[in-house]
């Protein structure tokens, strides 16, 4: 083997400090692994949570009528209950964990239909390529 031929070998032991978030995409990580475990989890967590939030309500099952949601869900006042983004719920009163829980709150079943539809598209691909911590982080960051 000459010098200039061993000046393009890649070292394989290069990669050993890598971040846990750092997920190589190639056929023996997705052998490894779960595959999109993450992506199952988020859709099924949304589903769940909006499942509940029309049966919890204080009238179960009711949609409002087209001219009040567009998006076939409860009222505004089900969704801010049920840990939806209200800046004066955050700011004036401190509920920071709303933050995160708007994430999973949904307007209506167009919204909910919509959001998985994106989820499905995208999340599989990214968690394939970044890996499940870094798509959990754009996740919740986009929330």
């Amino acid at each position: 083997m000459s010098s200039s031929d061993s000046a393009f070998q890649v070292d394989d032991d290069s990669h050993s400090d890598s971040y846990d978030c750092e997920v190589p995409f190639g056929e023996e990580q997705r052998e490894r692994s779960w595959p999109h475990f993450l992506t199952h989890l988020l859709m099924g967590t949304n589903i769940a949570s909006f499942i509940a939030m029309l049966g919890l309500q204080p009238h179960p099952w009711s949609i409002m009528p087209l001219g009040q949601n567009p998006f076939l869900g409860p009222r505004t006042s089900v969704l801010v209950d049920f840990g939806g983004l209200s800046p004066g719920e955050v700011r004036g009163k401190h509920q920071w964990w709303r933050l995160l829980s708007c994430c999973f709150v949904h307007a209506g079943m167009v919204h909910l239909l919509l959001n998985m539809v994106v989820l499905n598209q995208l999340g599989f691909v990214l968690e394939a390529h970044q890996g499940p911590c870094k798509l959990g982080v754009l996740y919740v960051n986009t929330g």
